[in-house]
């Protein structure tokens, strides 16, 4: 189960360091094109990421849990 998560939060991670620099990117662009517009809290890039964190540890670990229960010989002679 280790394994799944440990490779689900990497992908997960590798995407954030993309993600957060071109998020700010364009939070200033945006805010620059609309005057009206106040996004100056970083508030909603930690709520978005905490967020994307959950829901890939609950879509990592779910199947993950369900494979533990797979006898492997059995899934070999499956195969």
């Amino acid at each position: 189960m280790r394994m799944v998560l440990v490779a689900a939060l990497g992908m997960v991670v590798a995407g954030f360091v993309i993600e957060v620099p071109l998020a700010l990117w364009a939070k200033q662009i945006a805010t620059g094109l609309i005057p009206e517009l106040t996004a100056k809290s970083p508030l909603w890039i930690l709520v978005s990421t905490v967020t994307i964190l959950v829901t890939t540890l609950v879509a990592a670990y779910l199947p993950a849990r369900r494979a533990m229960n797979v006898d492997p010989i059995v899934a070999l002679r499956f195969e």
